[in-house]
């Protein structure tokens, strides 16, 4: 069984849905988008909400207002899931400075931040871009 919450900040009703995809192929509103019957690698279950939030995202365009999962919430989210995934690797407990982008006193942690690219291109950093 799948299922998602969403409960706005500041007002407006929360939505709640739930999948079962042991007794569908598809979602409940697989016939009002037929395209993901179609679209490789979709995760059915999450749909509905990408769905929500790409509408979110349209109106706050044209309203010129704040969306509900902005870049500063979604930086943080994969802040703090890269941070978990190198302090399991590296067996130790980490402290992010945010300020400085940067895990403090830890340069073999700061090391696995980034890994080198394909030349020609280069991984941005404030003395190149």
């Amino acid at each position: 069984m799948f299922a998602f919450d969403f409960v706005p900040l500041g007002g407006g009703s929360p939505i709640h849905r739930d999948w079962n995809d042991t007794d569908a192929k598809y979602p409940v509103d697989s016939d009002q988008f037929p395209e993901d019957k179609t679209e490789k690698g979709i995760e059915y279950h999450v749909a509905p909400a990408v769905r929500e939030h790409m509408t979110d995202l349209l109106q706050c365009i044209a309203s010129r207002g704040r969306p509900r999962a902005d870049i500063a919430e979604g930086s943080a989210s994969t802040i703090m899931c890269v941070l978990a995934n190198l302090s399991l690797q590296l067996k130790r407990s980490l402290t992010w400075d945010e300020a400085q982008g940067r895990v403090v006193g830890d340069d073999q942690a700061n090391a696995l931040l980034a890994r080198p690219y394909r030349a020609p291109w280069v991984h941005p950093a404030a003395d190149n871009v």
